[in-house]
């Protein structure tokens, strides 16, 4: 089974992506945050395959916790996703090894 974390503030697109995220067609557990603060304890707490999450977050920007996860040593495969993608954040995402940069709206 696949732990996949989601990490996004508005409910709505949350769910979407937790839905579609279900719907990969192998038997997937999709845990669910919606700010910064509850992703860390989420990621502390247990394993997880991959991560999607959105680049701004009512409590900061998720590319900080992504750097603190490769400077832990945590490589977990990372999808961006956002509506606010400049060059800056695209190459920075890059520097991470994010895996996917989605543009929202999708």
């Amino acid at each position: 089974m696949l732990n996949i974390l989601v990490l996004e503030d508005q409910p709505a697109v949350r769910e979407v992506i937790a839905e579609v995220v279900k719907d990969l067609g192998t038997e997937v557990h999709v845990g669910q945050a919606s700010s910064l603060s509850e992703a860390r304890e989420m990621l502390a707490s247990h394993d997880w395959h991959g991560f999607v999450t959105d680049l701004s977050l009512g409590d900061g920007q998720s590319l900080a916790l992504i750097a603190e996860l490769r400077e832990a040593g945590n490589n977990i495969p990372v999808i961006l996703v956002s509506g606010f993608l400049s060059p800056e954040r695209l190459h920075q995402a890059g520097q991470l090894n994010v895996a996917h940069v989605l543009a929202k709206p999708f």
